[in-house]
């Protein structure tokens, strides 16, 4: 084993690490979806069925907007941050 596959196997280790960390932090803040998750469960339960996706969508929109009335805003200066 080179230097270089040590190196290569710790960093993928180290990225393996990250990515359990952020998915853990990901499901506590997610929890804010409850709303929606509930929704869903209540609209399939009276219909049969899921929601139309607008619905759906509108549905999670109303979540984050619930949090930050301008989240989108701030959402699009982010992901343009991540771009440049």
């Amino acid at each position: 084993m080179t230097y270089k596959d040590i190196f290569e196997e710790t960093s993928f280790e180290n990225q393996k690490a990250d990515m359990k960390k952020q998915l853990e932090i990901g499901k506590k803040i997610e929890k804010e979806h409850n709303p929606t998750y509930l929704f869903l469960e209540d609209y399939v339960e009276k219909h049969g069925k899921l929601p139309p996706k607008e619905e759906f969508y509108q549905s999670i929109a109303e979540d984050h907007l619930k949090e930050n009335n301008a989240y989108y805003t701030y959402l699009k200066k982010m992901e343009k941050q991540f771009e440049e």
